[in-house]
């Protein structure tokens, strides 16, 4: 009791909001509906993305202007179609669409404009992640960049609050962000983690507690593929499996016996085969690759969900797992609950769901579910995105055909060429062109294809490979589309469905006997 007396004092003391908009961190993903952008827990709301790109959002609203009553119960958000990413955060959400806009609802932080209902975020285009808290919001581009809007602590070396969206200088290559309370982290394409805003108990990591307002390197850190920031603590995912954790630590949110704060990360111990992270209001959570989820830090209203009070427990400053949950895919860690989002579409939510200081210790389900997840959820210590060749039999205009094809994170992916030569002669063809200069690629649709020689080599082997977000922009009749893709072993690889969508031809699945079926018209 005397170290949350203690706690909340010092966080008085600095006029320091804890709350924080944990959430699972949304890596880099591309315009990808991938599991762990479909959770996102705030100060006392939460909010889900379903299958069918709707946004839902549920919560005790008390500090927040969303238009909901006090119900707890998941109401859609009207207006919001063929989202991809969500993020809630104290007064306001953001969601991410699949053409790359970002559309925001609620309060905003200064109160200077809301809407219940959702607004676009004027100019933003070809977002690929996002994420937002008390501090404003952040943004990942296509070609890498970060860009933050609401918010004082911009990045550009000023306090200077930026209402509109404005580019960090001289910070490229990003792959991962996260907003916290009063500070914001981007991991870049190297595995190194950059931080800045307020610096109080060492929460940037660069070994002081100086306040910086530029981007600095957190010290020690390197193949970092996530990050996590709390309210006043912030956890780092390596790719070995590893966490690690620096800053504040008066409940235990860091691991460590001794509760002092940390400046610099340090390894938190008792944890491996880790594959997200999500750090929420002085307690941490971590998701391992069997689906247990582990706990640790703070407890007050039980939102470790181990079954225990608050009194019962206390804090805990060792990592436990939560032994009623299993088959977990996506964690998210609010100001005082959280939700796990299970491999069968189920929800679980946990702590102070209704405002109450009661709290719920053990996981409850939620009257919402998102469906199958298809997701794979493996974990590959030696890169970010581990493409899986598929083992599907493929179908063209009732012909099987052999094709060097994988699957990321649930969804099949095809080589253009391959694709191309496949329904050459059809409705469909189309001709495939590369201006390695611009690094362009162009499709020209009703375009006879012209063949180059590597066409429709079939996977060798069942070795997954590694899989990297590719930069190159596609036109398709000298449009620019938006698509996600991904580069392994030199080659683009793009989404049999969305490919399909934009030339012409259709695409089926037959469970049952596990074969991918593309059709088109004959010329």
């Amino acid at each position: 009791m005397k170290k949350r007396i203690l706690s909340i004092f010092l966080s008085l003391m600095i006029f320091i909001c804890c709350f924080s908009v944990g959430g699972v961190l949304t890596p880099a993903y591309g315009l990808e509906k991938s599991s762990e952008n479909f959770i996102s827990c705030g100060l006392g709301m939460t909010t889900v993305l379903k299958s069918d790109g709707t946004v839902w959002i549920w919560g005790i609203n008390d500090f927040s202007d969303f238009g909901l009553k006090p119900n707890g119960k998941p109401t859609q958000i009207q207006g919001l179609t063929d989202v991809t990413a969500v993020s809630v955060g104290w007064y306001h959400a953001i969601a991410l669409k699949r053409d790359g806009t970002v559309w925001m609802w609620g309060r905003d932080i200064d109160d200077a404009r809301g809407s219940v209902n959702p607004v676009k975020v004027e100019g933003l285009s070809d977002i690929i992640s996002i994420s937002t808290n008390l501090a404003g919001s952040l943004a990942i581009k296509k070609d890498g960049t970060v860009w933050s809007w609401d918010t004082w602590i911009s990045g550009d070396g000023t306090k200077e609050e930026h209402v509109t969206p404005m580019k960090i200088p001289n910070l490229i290559d990003a792959v991962s962000i996260s907003m916290g309370a009063l500070n914001a982290f981007v991991v870049k394409k190297d595995g190194t983690v950059w931080g800045w805003g307020e610096n109080y108990f060492g929460k940037l990591g660069d070994g002081t507690t100086m306040n910086q307002y530029m981007p600095v390197q957190v010290k020690g850190l390197s193949d970092i593929q996530c990050i996590s920031a709390g309210d006043t603590h912030t956890l780092a995912l390596k790719k070995d499996g590893t966490v690690w954790g620096w800053g504040y630590n008066t409940m235990g949110e860091l691991a460590i016996d001794t509760f002092e704060y940390r400046n610099k990360p340090a390894q938190i111990n008792g944890l491996k085969d880790i594959i997200a992270v999500s750090a929420g209001d002085s307690y941490s959570m971590a998701l391992c690759k069997d689906g247990t989820i582990w706990s640790w830090g703070d407890n007050l209203y039980g939102k470790l969900g181990r079954g225990s009070s608050d009194e019962e427990l206390q804090d805990s400053p060792r990592p436990a797992c939560i032994d009623s949950l299993h088959d977990v895919i996506a964690i998210s860690a609010g100001s005082d609950h959280a939700i796990a989002l299970k491999k069968d579409g189920s929800l679980w939510n946990w702590g102070n769901l209704d405002g109450s200081e009661e709290g719920v210790a053990t996981p409850t389900a939620v009257s919402i579910s998102l469906g199958l997840q298809e997701v794979n959820t493996s974990f590959d210590t030696n890169s970010s995105f581990q493409a899986v060749p598929i083992k599907s039999k493929v179908l063209v205009n009732g012909k099987e055909v052999g094709f060097e094809a994988y699957n990321i994170g649930g969804y099949n992916y095809f080589k253009l060429r391959d694709i191309a030569m496949s329904i050459n002669g059809t409705a469909s063809q189309f001709d495939v062109a590369w201006d390695k200069e611009k690094n362009a690629i162009s499709l020209l649709n009703r375009k006879v294809y012209t063949p180059v020689g590597s066409e429709l080599s079939k996977s060798r082997g069942t070795t997954a490979k590694n899989a990297i977000l590719s930069s190159s922009k596609l036109y398709v009749d000298s449009k620019e589309i938006n698509l996600v893709a991904y580069n392994i072993a030199g080659n683009n690889y793009f989404k049999l469905r969305e490919i399909g969508e934009k030339l012409g031809f259709s695409v089926n699945w037959d469970s049952t006997q596990n074969v991918i079926k593309i059709e088109s018209e004959s010329n």
